[in-house]
């Protein structure tokens, strides 16, 4: 048991224990790429959570759609009341978009 500091996250979504999801937000200067998803594990002995990231990709979205997320499949959807848009969970590029 270790006692490990996530900072600059402030939560994580485990989607296959020890990996987490976590969205983090390098600030509007950044414009529209400004989310990172972040892919992290709790695995290991390192304080600090540099050591445990596992990937940092651009994520279109503020945070992660937690009802609309297929770990299997890798994907994320956003819905809106005419667009359906799914995300790569691995790339961050969408995957499909659909029109009602």
């Amino acid at each position: 048991m270790t006692n490990s500091s996530i900072a600059p996250l402030s939560t994580g979504l485990f989607y296959a224990d020890p990996y987490a999801l976590s969205v983090y937000d390098i600030g509007s200067a950044a414009g529209a790429q400004r989310y990172r998803l972040v892919n992290w594990t709790t695995r290991g002995t390192d304080t600090t959570l540099g050591p445990r990231i596992i990937s940092n990709i651009t994520w279109p979205f503020s945070s992660l759609p937690t009802t609309t997320i297929d770990f299997q499949a890798g994907i994320a959807v956003s819905a809106s009341a005419a667009v359906i848009t799914s995300y790569s969970l691995t790339t961050g590029q969408m995957v499909a978009k659909r029109h009602h």
